[in-house]
């Protein structure tokens, strides 16, 4: 969720305030399309959260598997992040994406500022 922040919003660690700003400012993307920044949540039988990676490109996620903190922050492939969550299937992967742009000064707007050089 703090993918595009420039400061990070210690907020996202409770689940009510992460489906508050999911519900307000996302929409559940309901095709096969994924584009960069694109939250990828995996869902339980039950709809309970397990799971949320940022989308970057081909099947490629931005990752942090397990709550300790010591856990670093990794780019891998989408299958062998899936294959971290094995044990809690069957779930369901939902794609959320950002209604409006990403804020000023973030990667995706510096990159695209770069391409009109």
């Amino acid at each position: 969720m703090n993918f595009f922040n420039a400061t990070p919003d210690s907020r996202f660690f409770d689940p009510m305030h992460t489906q508050k700003i999911l519900d307000a400012e996302y929409t559940r993307v309901r095709d096969d399309s994924r584009r960069f920044g694109d939250l990828l949540m995996l869902t339980s039988a039950d709809h309970q959260a397990l799971h949320m990676c940022v989308f970057i490109a081909d099947d490629v996620v931005f990752t942090k598997n397990g709550a300790n903190t010591q856990q670093p922050w990794v780019l891998m492939k989408l299958p062998e992040m899936l294959g971290q969550y094995e044990k809690d299937k069957p779930f369901q992967v939902r794609v959320y994406r950002r209604h409006a742009p990403p804020p000023l000064g973030t990667v995706q707007e510096v990159s695209s500022a770069a391409r009109t050089l």
